[in-house]
């Protein structure tokens, strides 16, 4: 699985943030990868404490002041590209499943997963996340995000359970 989940990471993050750099251009703001020793510290304590490490090695820093709206639809690519890859993925994944590659479908899926819940764990409403800038500038687009990135986690997470319940 370490290749799933190299490529799980790569495409979750770098692609998050490869998004935030693109629409900051697009509105005329330099942008770039700034590094975090926070974010590192803030890795290894949920990997000691909690069992599993969710990374933030850094993020893209927008220059300049964006407006509110700019600021949120900068804040918004992120997850938007984590909402695509995981669709991406997903329909991939399905297809190497129906093709009798149960094992690199399934580790396709996962890839899918991860970019849902990258996606689905950057709109949470507090600062620093995207979704605080998101709500924001907008509840209505905070919300509609949400309704794309959250059921995929939720169905994840929660189906297994509930089939247990049922059979």
């Amino acid at each position: 699985m370490l290749p799933f989940s190299l490529i799980a990471v790569l495409s979750a993050f770098a692609l998050h943030e490869l998004a935030h750099k693109i629409a900051g251009n697009f509105f005329g703001f330099p942008a770039g990868f700034t590094y975090s020793k926070k974010g590192l510290y803030f890795a290894l304590f949920m990997g000691v404490v909690l069992g599993f490490a969710f990374a933030a090695p850094g993020a893209v820093i927008i220059y300049g002041r964006p407006s509110k709206k700019e600021n949120g639809i900068k804040s918004l690519a992120g997850p938007l590209m984590n909402l695509l890859m995981g669709i991406l993925f997903f329909c991939v994944g399905i297809l190497f499943l129906l093709l009798s590659f149960e094992f690199i479908g399934r580790g396709i899926i996962f890839i899918s997963l991860i970019n849902f819940f990258i996606g689905c764990f950057n709109m949470l409403p507090i600062m620093p996340f995207d979704g605080a800038k998101i709500w924001k500038w907008s509840k209505f687009i905070y919300i509609l995000a949400l309704i794309f990135l959250l059921p995929p986690v939720l169905i994840y997470f929660f189906l297994p359970l509930f089939l247990s319940l049922i059979s």
